[in-house]
């Protein structure tokens, strides 16, 4: 299932270009340059854009010149979904974000990550893992277990789909973490999986963009949210214990797509949702 990377813009946060996602592609450039000559063609000339950009985005006319010239070489997110607008050309979005092949904050900390276009097995595993054991607040997120295999089983997903290595640190005596300070993996976690600002784990479950996906990839969701969350209980059964049901019913839902004989409890136990 196809990801639109425009989304990861968000239009109250992002008020100012040091604020902006930037993209950048080897064959990016030839097409926003095909772009701005047809608009030159319709009678919006350069110097016209600049002047639409500088009124639009309120940003100086030295910076509104660097982009309709190309004298940057990362590109805002923003100002290519605004291009596409311009060009009437809004519906050839997923063909142009074929040519963006990194992305990054405009801001430090400079985190150059790969550009992740459609769903895959690791980042759904990623997801899952987030459900069950991360937190994200704005730019910055953390995931935390017991476990460090766990957190290196994490890393390695993570390598695998953003080209990005990240090394577990102990907090505590019984507890590993992983923090990131990336704005791009966050718009992810927010923008695209709809994980909240802050506070979830009463409300959390699978995203929809997941949910409605292949059952493969479902399958990958919950295998990382039940290699952070859950665990082997005396019976030697394997068991989740979570606060929030549509967790643990979607978990539920997608072991019954497997054909798991598994026992959902109807009642909480205390405060928790078993399975």
């Amino acid at each position: 299932m196809r990801i639109n990377l425009f989304e990861l813009h968000d239009s109250v946060k992002d008020d100012k270009p040091k604020k902006w996602i930037c993209a950048k592609g080897k064959d990016l450039e030839p097409e926003i340059k095909e772009i701005i000559s047809g608009l030159a063609k319709k009678g919006k000339k350069k110097a016209d854009l600049i002047r639409y950009l500088v009124k639009k985005f309120k940003i100086s006319k030295p910076t509104a010149a660097r982009l309709v010239y190309l004298r940057k070489e990362w590109l805002p997110l923003i100002y290519i979904k605004k291009l596409l607008f311009l060009s009437g050309k809004e519906s050839e979005w997923a063909r142009i974000q074929e040519k963006i092949e990194f992305l990054k904050a405009s801001q430090p900390p400079l985190k150059i990550v790969k550009a992740v276009k459609e769903l895959n097995i690791p980042l759904c595993k990623i997801a899952g893992a987030h459900a069950a054991d991360g937190t994200v607040r704005d730019n910055y997120s953390c995931i935390t277990d017991r476990y460090k295999s766990n957190l290196l089983a994490f890393s390695a997903w993570f390598n695998q789909c953003f080209d990005v290595g990240y090394t577990p640190r102990q907090k505590g005596e019984n507890e590993w973490h992983i923090s990131f300070h990336n704005k791009v993996f966050s718009r992810y976690l927010i923008k695209i999986f709809d994980f909240p600002n802050g506070s979830k784990t009463e409300t959390v479950g699978e995203p929809t963009i997941i949910k409605n996906s292949e059952k493969e990839l479902r399958t990958a969701f919950a295998l990382g949210a039940m290699t952070l969350e859950a665990g082997v209980g005396i019976r030697g059964q394997v068991e989740l214990c979570v606060l929030s049901k549509k967790f643990r019913d979607d978990i539920a839902e997608i072991l019954n797509l497997q054909k798991l004989k598994f026992t959902k409890m109807k009642k909480k136990s205390g405060r928790y949702w078993r399975l």
